[in-house]
């Protein structure tokens, strides 16, 4: 499955790269929804702290999660391309069943994290492990997964 995977991927590099930018772009707007929904609900469900404030850069972890966060939408958009032809609807509708699902495969690591990171355990992070950063995640994963498949399809129309 792999092999077939990688063929496929080197044979259309062009597609990989759509994938990867609008997975870039898509991990853009989660981001800003992100933010609007902190400050919305007060609730400080920050992923980039999350992400960049466990490892030896956790003293900034603004610009590491940030960054950590970034390039993991670039790469979820580039997985995103070999998963696309077998989702059905529209680009938007497709992208958004693919973020879901891995929001909701992923979700269970939340009770690890939430366990061993240092700034849940100090406090200064909130748990995750509750109702609402799970409906905020979901909610930032559907916008993710609706910019993503909007993009890749605007951007793999251009280039076919």
């Amino acid at each position: 499955m792999i092999q077939r995977l990688t063929r496929h991927l080197a044979r259309d590099p062009e597609r990989l790269r759509s994938g990867a930018l609008a997975g870039f772009v898509a991990a853009i707007a989660f981001a800003v929804w992100m933010k609007l929904d902190m400050r919305i609900t007060g609730d400080r469900v920050d992923d980039f702290q999350l992400l960049g404030g466990i490892g030896p850069f956790s003293d900034d972890w603004q610009i590491t999660g940030a960054s950590i966060h970034h390039a993991n939408g670039a790469l979820l958009g580039a997985g995103y391309t070999s998963v696309e032809p077998l989702l059905r609807g529209p680009g938007w509708l497709r992208g958004i069943t693919f973020a879901l699902v891995e929001n909701t495969l992923l979700w269970p690591i939340v009770l690890l994290l939430d366990r061993i990171h240092p700034d849940i355990r100090s406090g200064e992070l909130p748990s995750y492990n509750r109702r609402w950063p799970f409906i905020a995640e979901t909610i930032r994963h559907i916008v993710f997964g609706a910019v993503l498949g909007y993009c890749f399809e605007r951007l793999n129309r251009r280039t076919s």
